[in-house]
């Protein structure tokens, strides 16, 4: 992908993850105000982005959205001080494309595949998304929720796995072709 592919491909997936996540707004008042407890040893914004641009293979941004590519894949890690919750997200594409077989499959690895990651949907636009509380979230599963994001993402219309650990159980499975059955 050329320079001006690769920029026009950044906005376009910024373009998604702002509409499709309605970005939050902080708001006027304190996680503590909402009755999140205080805890010296919290994960601050600051300390998930700084953890996230360790890893990137690239990143802009900051105070709350970082867009940051890696392995191939462009995230956007959009975190809320206010309400104590942060997500990584990689757009997939326009959810209307999907088949009926492809929600099975993304419900399946849902529940036996994707671990801490999931497939999710907002205002038409299929992610991979992590979401987790902001303050309670540790150094390692920021690594983690990263590696799994990429991953499902890259994987979707195939293993439709995060790669880290699947539970036990059929997990998604892809029917067999046949001659009256189109895939």
């Amino acid at each position: 992908m050329n320079s001006r592919n690769t920029v026009k491909y950044r906005m376009l997936c910024m373009a998604f993850i702002c509409v499709g996540l309605g970005l939050m707004v902080p708001a006027a008042h304190s996680a503590a105000d909402k009755g999140f407890e205080s805890n010296a040893s919290a994960m601050t914004q600051a300390q998930l982005e700084s953890a996230i641009r360790a890893m990137a293979d690239s990143a802009e941004g900051g105070g709350g959205v970082l867009q940051f590519e890696y392995d191939g894949v462009i995230l956007v890690c959009v975190s809320d001080i206010a309400n104590d919750r942060m997500r990584i997200v990689a757009p997939i594409g326009d959810y209307s494309g999907i088949t009926p077989q492809q929600k099975d499959l993304m419900l399946a690895a849902n529940f036996h595949t994707a671990l801490d990651a999931r497939y999710a949907m907002s205002k038409g636009v299929l992610y991979a998304v992590f979401i987790h509380p902001l303050s309670t979230l540790a150094p390692v599963e920021i690594s983690s929720a990263v590696r799994q994001v990429a991953t499902l993402m890259q994987t979707f219309g195939r293993e439709y796995s995060s790669g880290e650990l699947n539970f036990p159980g059929p997990g998604p499975q892809r029917p067999q072709p046949t001659d009256k059955t189109p895939l």
